[in-house]
């Protein structure tokens, strides 16, 4: 064996050495001790009466003891918890997947809509409306109305006016919401607005004019179009695709501001598209059950 190997610490390499003169002999196993000690080194008997020493009891708190000893509970019993306890949380989870609750609950199912330019080969047409709904309107003025009927009347001289606008909570949030009804359901092709009140130049600058509004279609299907703020004029916006629904939603997010008002207007509103066949038009009425246009929005993130 090496020297490391068999190398004892000096303490005990000092008793055993010790020379039976200058010893104290352990009754009960004969081993040499030095005098000061009251306790056998090699069997830890008392040195006086030879008896065996009781042991002390364990503290019945183990981390009671732990602290006595200066150390932390045993780090597997901490294993052992925390494990339960994932276990537990992972079965609550899985139950929650194969129910279809909270964050794992599908949303609703909207049926596929497939436009067919073989079916629809005719040119595009104004779709007539059977209501029109707006979050507010001006109250009369110098002899004018401005009920939400004004801003489909297809007069530019007349005039739909919101309230003061809301304050927005977040970004995006809708300013104003503009709701319009189909009298039957239809692909939606294209949009025509006639920005602000056209009564006249000077209603035109004194009065607010939306400069983004996001358009909302039944499945859920919206976009968000800048509008331009060139003055009196018709404005069109063509959408990538038609869009089979029974109404259509705007919401302002963004206003170009008026000089002497806190609210918007719109002189004219058109949508343009086909009237749906009756199988489509059927399609239409699953998909406004399924996700109306008018369903709260859900953010992204």
């Amino acid at each position: 064996m090496s020297d490391e190997t068999t190398e004892l610490p000096a303490a005990v390499r000092s008793d055993r050495d010790l020379a039976p003169e200058r010893a104290r002999v352990c009754p009960a196993c004969g081993a040499f001790n030095v005098t000061e000690r009251e306790i056998c080194r090699l069997c830890a008997a008392d040195l006086l009466s030879g008896h065996p020493l009781p042991w002390p009891h364990p503290d019945p708190d183990p981390e009671v003891a732990a602290e006595h000893l200066g150390e932390r509970p045993h780090p597997r019993r901490w294993l052992f918890a925390a494990a339960a306890v994932l276990v537990v949380i992972g079965a609550l989870l899985l139950g929650m997947v194969i129910a279809e609750l909270g964050p794992f609950a599908d949303g609703p199912s909207v049926p596929d809509a497939d436009f067919s330019a073989e079916v629809y080969a005719s040119d595009a047409s104004d779709l007539a409306l059977s209501d029109i709904a707006t979050m507010t309107t001006r109250p009369p003025e110098d002899g004018r109305t401005f009920v939400a009927a004004r801003m489909v009347d297809d007069a530019p001289e007349t005039a739909w006016r919101s309230d003061e606008l809301q304050e927005q909570l977040v970004s995006d949030d809708p300013l104003e919401i503009i709701d319009l009804f189909l009298v039957q359901p239809a692909w939606v092709e294209e949009i025509r607005i006639r920005n602000g009140d056209q009564f006249d130049l000077q209603a035109y600058e004194e009065e607010g004019r939306p400069r983004q509004v996001r358009i909302t279609f039944d499945g859920g299907k919206s976009y968000l179009l800048n509008l331009l703020d060139e003055g009196r004029g018709q404005q069109s916006i063509e959408l990538p695709e038609p869009h089979l629904t029974t109404m259509v939603r705007l919401e302002v997010v963004d206003v170009f501001p008026g000089s002497q008002s806190d609210g918007v207007a719109i002189s004219d509103l058109e949508l343009r598209g086909w009237e749906a066949t009756a199988e489509d038009a059927h399609l239409a009425e699953e998909r406004a059950d399924a996700v109306p246009a008018t369903a709260p929005r859900v953010r992204n993130g």
